[in-house]
């Protein structure tokens, strides 16, 4: 399974051309975090089209499966943040929360964000513009 990023989605919802050849040439089932699903409809509240931009974030995840959260993952999210203070390279909380998510579920994170989530040593990336 495919886990796709924030950054990912919104770049679908954008309709980048790109990413959705990138997509097309893919067959696994694709989902999103919990935390993706926040931060989409952050993002439409922060908008100017604030209705439209919801109905666009709703209309999206009906084709996806969200990975609701759990006990495993918040323990993966203290792991790996823990981790990750002690190295001195710590990321942001919500990219925290979207790693534990496709490594409690064995999946690959698809993302244009490489750089924070390659610190994460065994969370599988795929970074969708190469």
């Amino acid at each position: 399974m495919i886990i796709l990023d924030t950054d990912v989605c919104i770049e679908i919802l954008r309709g980048n051309e790109d990413l959705t050849r990138v997509l097309g040439d893919m067959d696994e089932i694709r989902a999103i975090a919990f935390m993706t699903y926040g931060e989409l409809l952050y993002g439409a509240y922060n908008s100017k089209k604030v209705e439209y931009n919801i109905s666009l974030v709703t209309a999206f995840i009906d084709n996806l499966f969200v990975i609701e959260n759990d006990l495993k993952i918040m323990d993966l999210f203290g792991r790996i943040k823990s981790g990750l203070r002690r190295s001195g390279s710590i990321i942001p909380d919500a990219d925290l929360l979207i790693a534990a998510t496709a490594l409690s579920n064995d999946c690959t994170l698809l993302t244009g964000n490489v750089s924070h989530f390659r610190r994460i040593s065994s969370l599988i990336v795929k970074d969708w513009r190469s």
